[in-house]
């Protein structure tokens, strides 16, 4: 311990980079428990935090009938956050501590990949500090992805660097403790990653890595089994997490990843590298001065620009490119490491123009980036500039300190003041819908054409059921909820809607004409109703019973509807002659269900076909004297129904239910 202080003591530096990777520390420490209140949370993170909270109220990681949007959700902060919840009771605090356990462990992994390359610890420092500097808090940019709310690419940008970690380790070291527990670390964390996200790391990161290797294996005399054993347990780990992710039908955007065609392939080069710059986000919404703190932060962002291009000096060892000009005995873990990193952001970013970029998907890459471009600086000022080394290491420290301090003082208020205007009704009015509600009764309320609010209610509140009302498909959505929840059979039948004063023309007359205005919250209008012909779903659901309306979205009907959401025909509506008034979408049916139809018809010459797979199955009449029909399903397949009036009958076709 006295030697490592007198280290210390004797470079200025390593102190000086210590002191802003501390602060950097603080910083990521003060955002994750004193911001976000409960209130001002983005909607990517509303989602992710209830899905924590039925992860552990239910003890499930899989969740039955779980609408999967991109990711499964679990190779993220929630990874801890879920067990620390269930202990805690408390999901803002549990993400909280698991991002700064995440901070931590990212320290401890790049300060080790440095110490087996031998680069110097200033340098180490540098390339840390670059990676924690708190940059921005947008939902999508670099810190709020990375430390902050969900975390959601933490282990996507460091399950790499852990692999490249275990393959640069010496032959010596390769039998210690800590080697094997970053290996077991590593597998963990990739199995997981793949379960969640499918082939995505392995298509944007590990490839390259393993592509770089089989570069070196061609350059030496000798075979390395250590290093096939490390690439073979990635492969089969790809494989089984890949094959779990389709059991558990996660569906991640992976998946449907495709090369896009393009007619200007240089305004797409550019939109990447603008992509990439959002990350540090040297922009601002409105004009600094340029003596102020946000315009000095400003400034320095772009420095910090300047430092990550210095990484693209490593270019030429890209995959290996460099290492037929050596011996292998001079092929050293540092060239291995240098090689790596560049590798991973050149094939990244070509991976991203090619299929579909965005500022968080280039976090994989920009994060070796980081750490190259700390390696390069040194090299650079090693070689030519040594005496410089003092004032570029300060001068990038201060940067990173800077920007850090304007965003957890004034750029935290700036965040706060744009930030009020995310929600259709600002977030400290959540009080006075959870009131409406409880005033008439109610258990659901629909919100109109904007999906930002149903995520942060579902969060506040768990006494009530919320809801996106999307009136181009007039019908209810979600997304990364339970399918369920959207079925017209989880609806209370007294039910409130959060509409826009100037956009209820966009609700359906049937609506329009059942609901009464009872109060406005700011410039919405809510309006109730004892009737609820709302619906989202259109189908079953392995498990439980559904139930489809005639207004469910995809169903095709003729006639009117009233204030329960049920279908009435009349004579007029078809001039008296033989037409399909209901038609259901295509569904999946599996066999063992009962498919119910609860009608009202006045005369015979109303019935229903039966289609599977497209070819008709079975027709049948509906009777003047029944009010429901029930068919069985005999075998699995994609069904449809069509209700056929024969123009001599007024019919009224209620629900379809599914058990």
């Amino acid at each position: 311990m006295i030697k490592r202080i007198n280290s210390v003591k004797e470079n200025p530096m390593e102190l000086f980079m210590i002191v802003v990777v501390i602060f950097e520390v603080i910083a990521i420490m003060f955002i994750n428990l004193r911001m976000p209140s409960n209130l001002l949370i983005d909607k990517d993170y509303a989602k992710l935090a209830k899905h924590v909270v039925e992860m552990g109220k239910n003890h499930k990681i899989f969740l039955q009938n779980w609408n999967y949007l991109t990711t499964g959700e679990f190779d993220c902060a929630a990874l801890l956050a879920t067990p620390i919840y269930m202990l805690t009771g408390n999901v803002y605090k549990s993400f909280a501590v698991s991002n700064i356990i995440n901070t931590l462990f990212l320290i401890a992994l790049i300060w080790r990949i440095f110490s087996k390359c031998d680069v110097k610890k200033q340098y180490r420092l540098l390339a840390i500090a670059a990676i924690l500097c708190v940059y921005d808090y947008g939902m999508l940019a670099h810190t709020n992805m990375m430390f902050y709310c969900g975390g959601q690419y933490i282990y996507k940008a460091t399950i790499a660097i852990i692999l490249l970690s275990v393959l640069v380790t010496p032959v010596e070291k390769r039998g210690e403790w800590v080697n094997i527990a970053e290996i077991i670390v590593f597998s963990f964390l990739y199995l997981v990653s793949c379960i969640s996200s499918g082939s995505y790391l392995f298509i944007c990161a590990i490839a390259p890595l393993i592509f770089c290797q089989i570069v070196y294996f061609l350059n030496e005399k000798t075979v390395d089994k250590y290093r096939i054993l490390i690439l073979a347990d990635t492969f089969v780990l790809t494989v089984f997490g890949n094959f779990l992710c389709k059991i558990f039908e996660i569906n991640p955007n992976s998946s449907s990843m495709v090369i896009r065609y393009s007619d200007a392939p240089l305004e797409e080069v550019r939109a990447v590298c603008q992509d990439i710059l959002f990350l540090v986000n040297p922009f601002f919404a409105e004009n600094l001065t340029p003596v102020s703190l946000g315009g000095v932060s400003a400034c320095m962002k772009w420095i910090v620009i300047i430092f990550i291009i210095i990484g693209l000096s490593g270019m030429k060892k890209v995959f290996g490119a460099d290492i037929f000009r050596y011996n292998s005995e001079h092929v050293n873990e540092k060239f291995v490491l240098e090689s790596s990193l560049i590798s991973i952001f050149v094939w990244n970013f070509f991976i991203l123009f090619m299929t579909s970029s965005s500022p968080r998907y280039h976090l994989i890459g920009i994060v070796p980036l980081m750490m190259l471009s700390a390696v390069k600086v040194g090299e650079i000022l090693d070689k030519y500039k040594p005496e410089m080394e003092k004032i570029i290491i300060s001068g990038l420290g201060i940067c990173f300190v800077t920007i850090s301090f304007y965003n957890i003082t004034d750029g935290r208020d700036a965040y706060y003041k744009n930030f009020s205007d995310y929600y259709i009704v600002d977030a400290d009015h959540c009080g006075e819908l959870i009131n409406f509600l409880d005033v008439f009764e109610a258990n659901n309320m629909y919100i109109v054409d904007y999906s930002e609010l149903p995520e942060l209610m579902r969060l506040v509140d768990d006494r009530h059921s919320y809801e996106l009302y999307i009136s181009s498909i007039r019908g209810v959505e979600n997304y990364d909820y339970y399918y369920a929840d959207m079925d017209k059979s989880t609806f209370s039948d007294r039910n409130l809607i959060l509409c826009r004063t100037n956009d209820l023309d966009r609700l359906p007359e049937y609506i329009l004409s059942s609901y009464e205005a009872v109060g406005l919250v700011q410039d919405c209008t809510i309006l109730f109703s004892e009737h609820n012909p709302n619906d989202g779903l259109a189908g079953s659901l392995e498990g439980c019973k559904t139930v489809d309306l005639p207004t469910t979205p995809s169903y095709y009907y003729i006639g009117s509807i009233n204030e329960d959401g049920y279908l009435n025909t009349n004579i007029k509506d078809i001039q008296g002659e033989e037409t399909t008034i209901l038609a259901s979408p295509g569904m999946e049916i599996e066999a063992g269900k009962m498919v119910t139809f609860n009608y009202n018809v006045d005369n015979d010459g109303v019935f229903i076909n039966e289609y599977k797979d497209n070819v008709l199955v079975q027709k049948y009449p509906l009777g003047v004297t029944e009010e429901s029909l029930t068919i069985a399903i005999e075998g699995d397949g994609v069904y449809r129904f069509d209700v056929i009036n024969s123009g001599w009958a007024n019919s009224t076709v209620r629900e379809i239910v599914f058990e």
